[in-house]
Protein backbone atom coordinates (compact mmCIF):
# COMPACT_ATOMS: atom_id res chain seq x y z
CA UNK A 1 0.00 0.00 0.00
CA UNK A 2 1.38 3.39 -0.99
CA UNK A 3 1.87 6.06 1.69
CA UNK A 4 -0.59 8.95 1.83
CA UNK A 5 0.41 11.71 -0.56
CA UNK A 6 2.28 14.62 1.02
CA UNK A 7 0.04 17.15 -0.74
CA UNK A 8 -3.04 16.35 1.38
CA UNK A 9 -4.47 19.30 3.31
CA UNK A 10 -3.32 19.55 6.92
CA UNK A 11 -6.35 21.46 8.20
CA UNK A 12 -10.03 21.64 7.35
CA UNK A 13 -12.61 24.17 8.56
CA UNK A 14 -16.07 22.75 7.88
CA UNK A 15 -18.90 25.29 8.02
CA UNK A 16 -21.97 23.88 9.74
CA UNK A 17 -25.62 24.91 9.33
CA UNK A 18 -28.14 26.30 11.80
CA UNK A 19 -25.82 28.53 13.81
CA UNK A 20 -23.35 25.79 14.76
CA UNK A 21 -19.74 26.98 14.96
CA UNK A 22 -17.49 25.56 12.24
CA UNK A 23 -15.72 22.28 12.89
CA UNK A 24 -11.93 22.52 12.74
CA UNK A 25 -10.05 19.31 12.00
CA UNK A 26 -6.26 18.90 11.82
CA UNK A 27 -4.05 16.19 10.37
CA UNK A 28 -1.55 14.24 12.44
CA UNK A 29 1.28 16.49 11.16
CA UNK A 30 -0.40 19.56 12.71
CA UNK A 31 -1.50 17.80 15.93
CA UNK A 32 1.97 16.33 16.60
CA UNK A 33 3.45 19.82 16.51
CA UNK A 34 0.72 21.23 18.76
CA UNK A 35 0.47 18.57 21.47
CA UNK A 36 3.07 16.28 23.02
CA UNK A 37 0.48 13.58 23.83
CA UNK A 38 -0.32 13.24 20.11
CA UNK A 39 3.41 13.11 19.36
CA UNK A 40 3.85 10.37 21.99
CA UNK A 41 0.91 8.35 20.63
CA UNK A 42 2.32 8.66 17.11
CA UNK A 43 5.72 7.53 18.39
CA UNK A 44 4.11 4.48 20.04
CA UNK A 45 2.47 3.58 16.71
CA UNK A 46 5.85 3.84 15.03
CA UNK A 47 7.53 1.73 17.74
CA UNK A 48 4.81 -0.91 17.31
CA UNK A 49 5.81 -1.21 13.67
CA UNK A 50 3.20 1.16 12.26
CA UNK A 51 4.84 3.77 10.07
CA UNK A 52 2.95 6.95 10.90
CA UNK A 53 4.00 8.31 7.52
CA UNK A 54 1.94 5.58 5.85
CA UNK A 55 -0.91 5.53 8.38
CA UNK A 56 -3.88 6.49 6.22
CA UNK A 57 -5.69 7.95 9.23
CA UNK A 58 -3.01 10.60 9.71
CA UNK A 59 -4.23 12.80 6.86
CA UNK A 60 -7.49 14.39 5.71
CA UNK A 61 -9.17 12.63 2.77
CA UNK A 62 -11.70 13.99 0.30
CA UNK A 63 -14.22 11.20 0.92
CA UNK A 64 -14.40 12.18 4.60
CA UNK A 65 -15.15 15.77 3.69
CA UNK A 66 -17.82 14.65 1.19
CA UNK A 67 -19.56 12.47 3.79
CA UNK A 68 -19.28 15.16 6.47
CA UNK A 69 -20.84 17.71 4.12
CA UNK A 70 -23.63 15.23 3.31
CA UNK A 71 -24.40 14.88 7.04
CA UNK A 72 -24.94 18.64 7.22
CA UNK A 73 -27.87 18.24 4.79
CA UNK A 74 -29.82 15.90 7.09
CA UNK A 75 -32.76 17.61 8.80
CA UNK A 76 -32.12 19.14 12.22
CA UNK A 77 -34.86 17.07 13.97
CA UNK A 78 -32.96 13.87 13.12
CA UNK A 79 -29.89 14.63 15.24
CA UNK A 80 -31.04 14.92 18.88
CA UNK A 81 -32.05 11.23 18.95
CA UNK A 82 -29.40 9.91 16.55
CA UNK A 83 -26.93 7.27 17.71
CA UNK A 84 -23.99 6.86 15.34
CA UNK A 85 -20.79 4.89 14.96
CA UNK A 86 -17.92 5.85 12.68
CA UNK A 87 -15.59 3.12 11.45
CA UNK A 88 -12.00 3.93 10.48
CA UNK A 89 -12.26 7.50 11.75
CA UNK A 90 -8.67 8.67 11.20
CA UNK A 91 -8.81 12.35 12.16
CA UNK A 92 -12.45 11.95 13.21
CA UNK A 93 -14.03 14.35 10.70
CA UNK A 94 -17.22 12.38 10.00
CA UNK A 95 -18.07 11.32 13.54
CA UNK A 96 -17.21 14.73 14.96
CA UNK A 97 -19.46 16.33 12.36
CA UNK A 98 -22.32 14.17 13.65
CA UNK A 99 -21.57 15.33 17.20
CA UNK A 100 -21.37 18.98 16.13
CA UNK A 101 -24.76 18.66 14.43
CA UNK A 102 -26.27 17.40 17.70
CA UNK A 103 -26.11 13.58 17.57
CA UNK A 104 -27.17 12.14 20.92
CA UNK A 105 -24.17 9.76 20.81
CA UNK A 106 -21.38 8.97 18.38
CA UNK A 107 -18.93 6.12 18.89
CA UNK A 108 -15.84 7.09 16.90
CA UNK A 109 -13.53 4.16 16.16
CA UNK A 110 -10.28 3.21 14.48
CA UNK A 111 -7.24 1.12 15.33
CA UNK A 112 -5.66 4.31 16.70
CA UNK A 113 -7.88 7.16 17.91
CA UNK A 114 -5.36 9.63 19.35
CA UNK A 115 -5.76 12.09 16.46
CA UNK A 116 -9.57 11.96 16.53
CA UNK A 117 -9.48 12.39 20.32
CA UNK A 118 -7.27 15.47 19.95
CA UNK A 119 -9.62 16.94 17.33
CA UNK A 120 -12.62 16.22 19.58
CA UNK A 121 -10.90 18.01 22.47
CA UNK A 122 -10.12 21.01 20.24
CA UNK A 123 -13.75 21.37 19.13
CA UNK A 124 -15.93 20.34 22.07
CA UNK A 125 -16.28 20.57 25.82
CA UNK A 126 -18.79 19.57 28.46
CA UNK A 127 -21.84 17.59 27.41
CA UNK A 128 -21.09 17.98 23.73
CA UNK A 129 -17.63 16.42 24.22
CA UNK A 130 -19.28 13.63 26.22
CA UNK A 131 -21.37 12.63 23.20
CA UNK A 132 -18.18 11.80 21.28
CA UNK A 133 -16.95 8.44 22.59
CA UNK A 134 -13.66 7.32 21.06
CA UNK A 135 -12.45 3.75 21.17
CA UNK A 136 -9.98 1.48 19.44
CA UNK A 137 -11.60 -1.06 17.13
CA UNK A 138 -9.92 -3.57 14.87
CA UNK A 139 -12.47 -4.84 12.37
CA UNK A 140 -13.39 -8.47 12.96
CA UNK A 141 -12.33 -8.42 16.64
CA UNK A 142 -15.43 -9.92 18.31
CA UNK A 143 -14.65 -8.58 21.79
CA UNK A 144 -14.02 -5.02 20.57
CA UNK A 145 -17.12 -5.15 18.34
CA UNK A 146 -19.23 -6.24 21.34
CA UNK A 147 -17.88 -3.25 23.30
CA UNK A 148 -18.86 -0.85 20.53
CA UNK A 149 -22.23 -2.55 20.00
CA UNK A 150 -23.05 -1.93 23.68
CA UNK A 151 -23.46 1.77 22.75
CA UNK A 152 -26.15 0.90 20.20
CA UNK A 153 -28.46 0.31 18.62
CA UNK A 154 -27.14 2.68 15.97
CA UNK A 155 -29.19 4.78 13.59
CA UNK A 156 -26.15 5.44 11.40
CA UNK A 157 -22.98 3.50 10.66
CA UNK A 158 -20.54 5.83 8.94
CA UNK A 159 -17.32 5.23 7.05
CA UNK A 160 -15.18 7.33 4.71
CA UNK A 161 -12.30 5.94 2.67
CA UNK A 162 -12.39 2.60 4.44
CA UNK A 163 -12.60 0.37 1.33
CA UNK A 164 -9.07 0.97 0.03
CA UNK A 165 -7.68 -2.38 1.26
CA UNK A 166 -9.39 -5.43 -0.26
CA UNK A 167 -7.77 -7.68 2.35
CA UNK A 168 -9.83 -5.98 5.08
CA UNK A 169 -13.22 -6.24 3.35
CA UNK A 170 -14.25 -9.49 5.05
CA UNK A 171 -13.50 -8.19 8.56
CA UNK A 172 -15.14 -4.87 7.73
CA UNK A 173 -18.30 -6.59 6.47
CA UNK A 174 -18.41 -8.73 9.62
CA UNK A 175 -18.06 -5.61 11.78
CA UNK A 176 -20.74 -3.69 9.89
CA UNK A 177 -23.15 -6.63 10.09
CA UNK A 178 -22.61 -6.89 13.85
CA UNK A 179 -23.25 -3.17 14.40
CA UNK A 180 -26.35 -2.80 12.21
CA UNK A 181 -29.97 -3.59 12.92
CA UNK A 182 -32.75 -3.68 10.34
CA UNK A 183 -33.27 0.04 11.01
CA UNK A 184 -29.63 1.17 10.72
CA UNK A 185 -28.59 3.29 7.75
CA UNK A 186 -25.09 2.59 6.42
CA UNK A 187 -23.38 5.60 4.80
CA UNK A 188 -20.04 4.99 3.08
CA UNK A 189 -18.01 7.41 1.02
CA UNK A 190 -15.03 6.39 -1.09
CA UNK A 191 -12.85 7.88 -3.78
CA UNK A 192 -13.58 7.29 -7.45
CA UNK A 193 -12.25 3.95 -8.59
CA UNK A 194 -11.97 2.43 -5.09
CA UNK A 195 -11.85 -0.37 -4.28
CA UNK A 196 -10.96 -1.45 -7.82
CA UNK A 197 -7.55 0.22 -7.83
Amino acid sequence: MAPPPRDRPTRLCLPLPRGHPPLRIASNRVAVQADSTVAEASARLFEAGEDVGTWTGSVLWDAGEVLARYLTTLPAPFWPRARCVELGCGAGLVGLTAVALGAAHCRITDQAVHLARWNADQNFSGQQRGRAVLSALRWGDAEAIAGVRSSGPFDLVLGADILYDRASHGALAETIAALCTQHTVLLLSTQDGAPAD
